[in-house]
């Protein structure tokens, strides 16, 4: 998970998407028991003001085909910053 986000942030965004990627549904909580990382991403990017608190986490597959790391954070460019998140792009940020 990421370093700019501390670990209370991350669980507290953990437990509201019910270990789903907030983009797909996808359950996520099979990967953490694999030992892979996964990547927190901000809702709206800390370059623009965004805070390191969990209404501002949010938890993001990075798994094909979805994607939803790439496809939704950083607007499917891997060479991009990462990008405002739009609230409609998150149907699972609360499960």
């Amino acid at each position: 998970m990421n370093a700019r986000f501390g670990g209370p942030a991350k669980y507290k965004a953990w437990d509201r998407q019910k270990s789903k990627c907030a983009g797909c549904g996808l359950e996520l909580r099979m990967f953490i028991m694999e030992g892979r990382t996964l990547l927190v991403h901000p809702i709206i990017p800390f370059k623009e003001g965004g805070d390191k608190t969990a209404s501002n986490c949010v938890i993001l597959c990075m798994i094909p085909p979805n994607n939803c790391h790439l496809k939704i954070g950083h607007g499917g460019r891997e060479d991009s910053e990462p990008c405002r998140i739009s609230m409609s792009d998150l149907p699972y940020l609360n499960g």
